[in-house]
């Protein structure tokens, strides 16, 4: 195995680790998201924080294919 792909390998195990873990808080954090987001008007919090929450999801599904 050459240095270069050892160091591929050791990436796509650090981006597989980063996606356990944004799922990990997403699961553990959906009920007060729920509780307190959820159902509320939109104003500039709400979408501050859609837009912190779920654009994480999208780079990592595009880094990861």
């Amino acid at each position: 195995m050459s240095a270069a792909s050892a160091g591929l390998q050791t990436t796509q195990y650090f981006t597989v680790g980063a996606i356990a873990v944004a799922i990990y808080d997403y699961c553990l954090t959906i009920a007060p998201e729920v509780q307190l987001i959820w159902g509320r008007r939109w104003n500039v919090i709400r979408v501050t924080f859609t837009l912190a929450r779920y654009v994480p999801f999208i780079g990592v599904a595009m880094t990861t294919y």
